[in-house]
C-alpha cells in the first residue's frame, strides 16, 4: 500500500530530525488515506516538533475527528501535553490551559498533569479554578517540591498567607535548592 510507505517514510524522516521531509511525507499519506487518523496524528507530532503549536493542534484535532480506536488516549493526552509545554515556553498560557484541560479530561486522575493546568490557571490569574488542581497534585504528590510551591503560588493569589507559607516551606524542606520555593517563603512572610 502507497499510503503505508509515505506514514514509514515520514516517520523515519521525523527521527532524522527531517521535519519539513517528514511533512511532505505525512501530506501525502493523509491525501491518499483521507480518515486515517495516523496520518493527522504523525502530521501533528511533526509540527510539534519543528514548534509550530498551532498546525499540530489542527492536525490533533483532525486526528480525534476521524480516530476509530487505533490511536488511544494515552497517546493524545501525551501530545496534547507536549503542545500545552509549546503553547506555555511561547508564554501563551491560555492555549496551554486549554490543552490541559483536555489533557485532564483523558486523564483526570494524573497529579502531574494536574499540577501544571494550576500553573496555567494561575498565570491567567484563575485562582478559583486553579486551587482544586493545585490541591489534589499537592495530596497525590507529597514529595513533589514544584506542586507544594505551587499550591502555596495560589493560595497566596487567594489570600491565605498561612497556609502559604505552610506550602512553601514543605517545597523547600522537599528541595532546599528550590530559589523560587525560598523567594516565594520570604514574600509570603512579608519579606522582599
Amino acid at each position: 500500500n502507497a499510503s503505508i510507505t509515505y506514514s514509514s517514510l515520514g516517520v523515519l524522516q521525523m527521527k532524522r530530525k527531517e521535519h519539513e521531509k517528514a511533512e511532505q511525507s505525512f501530506a501525502r499519506y493523509i491525501e491518499l488515506s483521507p480518515n486515517d487518523p495516523i496520518g493527522y496524528y504523525n502530521m501533528a507530532v511533526v509540527h510539534m516538533m519543528s514548534g509550530a503549536p498551532e498546525k499540530a493542534e489542527e492536525n490533533l484535532k483532525r486526528a480525534a475527528e476521524t480516530n476509530n480506536g487505533s490511536i488511544t488516549a494515552d497517546a493524545f493526552a501525551s501530545e496534547l501535553s507536549n503542545l500545552a509545554l509549546l503553547y506555555s515556553g511561547n508564554g501563551n498560557h491560555q492555549k496551554a490551559s486549554e490543552a490541559l484541560i483536555r489533557v485532564t479530561a483523558l486523564k483526570p486522575n494524573d497529579p502531574a498533569i494536574r499540577m501544571r493546568l494550576a500553573d496555567a490557571l494561575l498565570r491567567l490569574e484563575r485562582f478559583d479554578e486553579a486551587l482544586p488542581n493545585a490541591e489534589y497534585a499537592a495530596v497525590q504528590m507529597p514529595r513533589e517540591a514544584e506542586a507544594a510551591n505551587i499550591l502555596g503560588k495560589v493560595l497566596v493569589a487567594k489570600g491565605d498567607k498561612a497556609r502559604a507559607i505552610g506550602e512553601f516551606m514543605r517545597a523547600v524542606e522537599l528541595k532546599p535548592d528550590h530559589a523560587e520555593a525560598k523567594l516565594n517563603l520570604e514574600k509570603a512572610r512579608g519579606g522582599k
